[in-house]
């Protein structure tokens, strides 16, 4: 970087961070019909990173903190931004070969990068062929979460503006969990706990592998729910996840079940503006999500609606565990002049998801179209899920 050492800030990351440096990087993929508008694209990075210098920050420890050191302004971008040739790239790839072919392009993961020169933020546009290109965004969990990488990915829209992210760290959110979740925050001790990790060494012994595909959603079917909810119950309001949460998950044979809740705006000085990491798990037991109003119920308290203690150590090390994630709220189309978007997916590295019997991301192919992305041991309850519509892979 052309800077100076006095050019520099940093920031004492959360300690939390500390457990996403191990964590796969974010990485996103969109498929465009037309020409990659090049300058356009580099014009709009050298802005996004001049107004939020931190993404092209770098990862350091001392006296066992995380810090994030960045330079004050942006001097040069060509670090964060490549152009490649990948003909071979497709929309409905399996993840393994897309994750195969995009090894090379994207950043790696935190743990990787910790007292070394490595970005941690980078945007790569692909040239597939003559009229179709993809852009590839990618981002170390170790300093950004799902809902931060899609704050930065809309920004490339032009009808989008482009606005600076809070990077300093709201170092009181562990205890601001405790405080917003009925109960206290459970769900982190007992992840840690004996009985979870000889759980996690099963599941590797074992060694199933998962298969992953992704599925549009029959929208129609998540309306007609509400519409029958609301018949029975007045006004009162159901959403898509409750609804996609609680049909696929009781088709499954998940004990236990973990939600990733986006804390922003929940924990009142904690705000949509800020960057990092402010995802936490609410953890649900099977008769917690018995149906979509209990998934309703449970976010009022930021906590499962029935059960109560999480298994013991017995039944910790053999329960069968699902993890839910729902960012399609948070995206809208990254819209290029003189382009068409084809198709907004997520690519998903499923040795993160060792531990889980089922894992589901809820995520939107464009604006218009909500998809399911599944990572799961066993697949013949897939076709008894109503909510499923068409296979892209």
């Amino acid at each position: 970087m052309d800077t100076t050492v006095h050019d520099f800030e940093t920031v004492q990351l959360l300690n939390f961070e500390k457990m996403q440096l191990r964590a796969p990087t974010i990485t996103r993929v969109t498929f465009y019909e037309g020409e990659p508008p090049l300058e356009y694209i580099k014009d709009r990075l050298t802005e996004i990173c001049d107004k939020n210098p931190w993404l092209r920050g770098r990862l350091a420890s001392r006296a066992g903190k995380l810090l994030l050191r960045y330079p004050n302004g942006v001097r040069d971008i060509a670090g964060c931004m490549r152009v490649v040739q990948i003909s071979g790239l497709r929309f409905d790839m399996g993840f393994a070969e897309l994750t195969k072919i995009l090894k090379d392009v994207v950043i790696r993961r935190g743990s990787l990068c910790l007292n070394k020169e490595e970005d941690l933020f980078r945007l790569v546009v692909v040239n597939i062929a003559d009229g179709r290109f993809a852009v590839v965004l990618s981002m170390s969990h170790a300093y950004a979460d799902g809902y931060t990488s899609y704050e930065i990915h809309k920004m490339f829209s032009r009808q989008e503006p482009v606005r600076a992210l809070l990077v300093e760290r709201v170092h009181s959110f562990r205890r601001d969990l405790d405080s917003v979740i009925r109960g206290g925050y459970d769900i982190l001790p007992w992840l840690l706990s004996p009985g979870v990790a000889l759980n996690v060494v099963g599941s590797m012994l074992r060694g199933r592998t998962p298969t992953q595909n992704v599925f549009v959603v029959d929208e129609r079917k998540i309306e007609q729910h509400k519409q029958e909810y609301r018949a029975k119950n007045g006004a009162k309001f159901i959403s898509a996840n409750d609804v996609i949460t609680s049909a696929f998950f009781a088709r499954t044979a998940c004990d236990v079940i973990f939600v990733v809740v986006n804390f922003r705006d929940r924990i009142p000085h904690i705000t949509k503006n800020h960057a990092g990491n402010y995802e936490a798990l609410v953890g649900y037991q099977r008769e917690d999500f018995a149906s979509p109003e209990l998934i309703r119920r449970s976010l009022v308290d930021n906590r499962r609606p029935l059960s109560g203690r999480l298994p013991g150590f017995f039944r910790a090390t053999r329960a069968k565990l699902g993890i839910i994630t729902n960012l399609a709220s948070t995206y809208e189309d990254a819209e290029l002049p003189g382009c068409r978007l084809l198709f907004h997916r997520p690519v998903i590295d499923s040795s993160a998801l060792v531990p889980f019997e089922d894992a589901v991301y809820i995520f939107k192919s464009s604006k218009g179209q909500l998809c399911l992305s599944t990572c799961c041991k066993e697949t013949s309850f897939l076709a008894d899920v109503e909510i499923l519509k068409d296979r892209i892979v």
